[in-house]
């Protein structure tokens, strides 16, 4: 963000998608994720986002692209 941001380029929001499975493993201190995130982000970003039950993603290989579930995983997304 930092080298896309010099760029000139004005990030607003970050949205994180979160796998339940590390929700429930840091029970009942839910919010470590969010409270850490919040610490190292901007002040004037907004952040949003969500648990589900396993992420899917494209994984790269050498004839393309794989869908690929990646649980226990934290993905950032920001625009």
């Amino acid at each position: 963000m930092k080298e896309v941001s010099a760029g000139g380029y004005q990030f607003s929001t970050v949205l994180g998608v979160s796998c339940i499975g590390r929700y429930m493993i840091m029970n009942p201190n839910g919010d470590v994720e969010t409270e850490n995130i919040l610490k190292e982000m901007p002040k004037d970003l907004n952040l949003s986002g969500f648990y589900g039950y396993g992420e899917l993603c494209p994984l790269p290989m050498e004839e393309g692209f794989m869908t690929f579930a990646h649980n226990e995983s934290l993905v950032l997304c920001a625009f």
